[in-house]
């Protein structure tokens, strides 16, 4: 799972010819949540 605002997007040549079919996921809320106490040592 990514942060899509900070992702670099690229794509792979396909063939024009052939159906393309692509799916968007959406996480609900706003901010990233960042808790330092979870990393380990």
């Amino acid at each position: 799972m990514w942060d899509n605002h900070c992702a670099m997007h690229r794509r792979d040549a396909f063939d024009p010819t052939t159906r393309r079919l692509m799916h968007r996921t959406q996480i609900k809320g706003g901010k990233p949540f960042f808790d330092p106490a979870t990393l380990a040592a």
